[in-house]
Order: C-alpha cells, then structure tokens, then sequence
C-alpha cells in the first residue's frame, strides 16, 4: 500500500474541514430552536478556525500559494456588495 504525502493529507484534511463547516452552517440555518442553532453555529466557527490552522500548515510547508487580490478588484467586489447589501 502506498504511503500518502503530506501534502494529499492535509488537502484531503482542508476539503473536509470545508465540507463540515458547511454542513453546520446549513444545520444551523434548519434550526428552529435558538439553542440549537447557537451550538450549531459554535461548532461550524470551531470548524473554520480548524480550516484556517490546516491552511496555515499547508502555506509553511509550501504546499500551496496564496495570491493576493489586486486591490482593484478588491474595489469591485466591494461596489457588487453595496449594490446587493445597502
């Protein structure tokens, strides 16, 4: 049997850390009750921050590159949100 890199590990870590966080955040939108949905809401935000710190892992290993944004798109993207959210 093969051995996984580190890289296939932490990839296959940050997919599902994102397919988890989703699937509280949906959770939390079903909930009726405010209990509930403040737990599920609690452990969706524990589920990013989990994300965010194997992200982290994988930009110091070198296992993936962040880009930044050029700021004139950032500008764009913002005017598109001001139109949808005033």
């Amino acid at each position: 049997m093969r051995k996984l890199s580190d890289h296939e590990i932490l990839a296959d870590l940050i997919l599902e850390q994102s397919s988890l966080a989703k699937q509280y955040g949906d959770a939390a939108l079903e909930c009726p009750h405010a209990d509930v949905r403040n737990e599920m809401l609690g452990v969706m935000n524990e589920e990013h921050r989990l994300h965010a710190a194997v992200f982290s892992e994988m930009e110091k290993r070198g296992l993936c590159e962040q880009h930044k944004a050029p700021s004139e798109r950032i500008d764009q993207i913002r005017e598109k949100f001001k139109e949808v959210i005033p």
